[in-house]
């Protein structure tokens, strides 16, 4: 993601790019960092609420299913119970659930051992709740810690699943979320465990308060892992997530613009620390990265901040929304985001649920197009040129990485000049005969 001493202007998309300015210019403006953002016209943001739930809440957690269905999760504490939400229209309209749990619960996350089958929630106090009917009908489950409370739930498969608790508590079940049982973790310098994340049975971490610890023998002992030892208070950070995308590429998140990513399985994690001249980062409370295309990013977190990458995270602009002050100091929380291909539902504080509004290419290919179709030079100065056995080309899109259309051809060619394009990362999207055919191209 490369910045030019320019201005680019798109009115088709309603976007305005600033770009760092040339400081030679004007010692007024020395250091001056202006990055992407919207002019303010309804319906041309990256992200628009869908629903707004009230009386306030927090949606603190989504879980998609599928391409359709999908749960959120509100910390409601007017003793409704109305604290699970559902759409099965791919988040363009929700019903609220009742949980029969009236209590003042603050609810964190949602997790299902077999893609939706099963469905377990967690909160404080030790709740523990599960329906296995698509959210009709909740039961309440007791585990042996009592009302300590309840931070985080994940499930390794359709069988083996870990909850992450107050007072270095962590649950694990073997049988699908039926019993849970204290694996009684040896560690220091633990009390709460916000965050859980299992690559196999016996590889784990765990993170929260100034800690990032890891397991080798199924969560019964915990070591810090090296380079995140306990800091000094200067240096205190919070973990907000913990996930990898395959068993090489992981990242964790937290406070402070906190990122690390690993490409060799968490052998060793690198510092990718997100910073935005002119803004300060606080919390990443989550991220997303697209299956089939990790390079593409988004994160969202304290002060509205919502962002962008199409480099693995080593950089990162802005997005918009149509909630005020998205990426500004006042803006809303945004909690927690999911994507399902190229879905991307998101929840926020006031009992918000925000849609991605383009869509993304998130696999390289929707055909072999290796044996088909070839698109070169990659990188390209200038042009891209396609070579392949397609009859007859019916039209040519070029994508950013927000999902917009930027250029547009209904010609039958096979270059494209693409000498207007900034550098960065693209789609091309080739039709023919109601075919689609996506690939990734970088223009230096």
């Amino acid at each position: 993601m490369q910045f030019l001493d320019n201005i680019l202007t798109n009115f088709d998309n309603n976007y305005v790019l600033i770009v760092k300015i040339n400081t030679m210019k004007s010692i007024l403006i020395k250091s001056l960092f202006v990055f992407l953002v919207s002019i303010q016209t309804y319906g041309q943001y990256d992200w628009e609420t869908v629903v707004s739930f009230t009386p306030s809440q927090s949606i603190k957690d989504i879980y998609q299913v599928d391409e359709s269905i999908a749960y959120a999760l509100s910390s409601l504490y007017n003793g409704s119970g109305l604290t699970v939400k559902k759409s099965t229209n791919a988040g363009v309209t929700w019903t609220e659930l009742n949980t029969g749990v009236t209590a003042g619960i603050g609810y964190q996350k949602i997790g299902s051992p077999n893609n939706g089958g099963d469905i377990f929630i967690v909160g404080s106090l030790g709740t523990l709740l599960h329906s296995a009917d698509g959210g009709t009908t909740w039961n309440s489950i007791t585990t042996s810690i009592g009302t300590t409370n309840l931070r985080d739930i994940y499930f390794l498969s359709n069988m083996i699943g870990y909850i992450a608790a107050d007072s270095a508590n962590i649950l694990k079940t073997t049988d699908g979320g039926l019993t849970w049982v204290d694996i009684n973790p040896t560690m220091t310098g633990v009390s709460t465990i916000g965050r859980i994340y299992f690559k196999t049975e016996l590889n784990g971490y765990i993170g929260g308060f100034n800690f990032f610890k890891e397991t080798f023998d199924g969560g019964f002992t915990w070591t810090d892992v090296p380079g995140h030892e306990p800091q000094t208070n200067a240096n205190i950070f919070q973990i907000q997530k913990i996930e990898f995308l395959d068993s090489n590429v992981g990242y964790f998140s937290g406070d402070r613009g906190l990122l690390y990513k690993t490409i060799d399985g968490g052998t060793t994690w690198v510092d990718k620390q997100v910073t935005i001249p002119g803004f300060v980062v606080e919390s990443l409370f989550d991220f997303e990265f697209m299956e089939g295309n990790p390079d593409i990013g988004f994160a969202c977190g304290y002060h509205g901040l919502l962002i962008a990458t199409d480099d693995g995270g080593d950089s990162w602009e802005f997005h918009t929304s149509d909630l005020p002050n998205t990426n500004g100091t006042n803006g809303s929380l945004f909690y927690t985001m999911s994507f399902y291909g190229d879905t991307g539902l998101m929840g926020a504080q006031g009992g918000k649920i925000l849609k991605f509004k383009s869509s993304i290419p998130t696999a390289i290919n929707d055909h072999s197009l290796d044996d088909d179709v070839t698109i070169y030079p990659n990188p390209t100065n200038d042009y891209i040129n396609i070579l392949g056995e397609i009859s007859k080309i019916d039209a040519i899109k070029i994508i950013d990485i927000h999902g917009k259309v930027i250029k547009m051809i209904t010609q039958n060619v096979t270059s494209v000049n693409c000498q207007d394009l900034n550098p960065g990362t693209y789609f091309i999207k080739i039709t023919s005969d109601l075919k689609s055919y996506n690939k990734i191209f970088l223009k230096k």
